[in-house]
């Protein structure tokens, strides 16, 4: 199970190690994105390295024994794979305590990865890409869920498919005008 402030962590490690060599390639190449241009692929980076250290970082934390000095341990076991469609969304529409944070989550996590890429790049406004997207991401995070002792479920991998497609139609939505005058969405 993730905590909050290791996704904190991994966000805050990782971001000079995205801003510096960005920074120095701007400078040299100039590709004219501008400051909002650049702060949206920051924004997009962020999200992916939280959306990483919360879905396929395995278990850690810092741990000190009596007599010991600091460490970190890492918990590593296989996990369960749920192959069955609509297995665990059922469980959790039959009153589990966690159903609205399970449900809603595993969509709601994954909107800005339907938004966010065809905001920020072209060539993902077509349909097609993001749907292999849709499909292809949350696929590798649970395939490699298996590897860290997570749950490897087919009902969180539709609901994160159903997040990305729900992204995209609201930057549809959000650039409706611009189809309208015959741009490709």
């Amino acid at each position: 199970m993730f905590s909050f402030g290791n996704v904190l962590l991994f966000c805050v490690l990782c971001a000079p190690v995205y801003v510096l060599p960005r920074w120095l390639y701007c400078r040299k190449k100039r590709p004219g994105n501008g400051f909002g241009g650049e702060l949206l692929r920051f924004v997009f980076v962020m999200y992916l390295v939280a959306l990483l250290s919360m879905t396929v970082v395995p278990d850690w934390s810092f741990t000190q024994y009596e007599g010991e000095g600091l460490g970190i341990e890492i918990y590593w076991r296989m996990g369960t794979i749920n192959l069955v469609p609509f297995r665990t969304i059922a469980m959790y529409l039959r009153g589990h305590p966690s159903a609205v944070v399970n449900l809603l989550g595993n969509v709601a996590v994954f909107v800005p990865l339907g938004f966010l890429p065809p905001l920020i790049w072209q060539k993902w406004r077509p349909f097609r890409n993001i749907l292999m997207l849709s499909v292809a991401f949350p696929l590798f995070i649970e395939f490699e869920q298996h590897f860290i002792g997570r749950a490897s479920d087919i009902d969180d991998l539709m609901l994160n498919a159903i997040g990305i497609l729900f992204g995209y139609a609201m930057w549809l939505l959000a650039n409706k005008p611009r189809v309208r005058k015959g741009e490709t969405p």
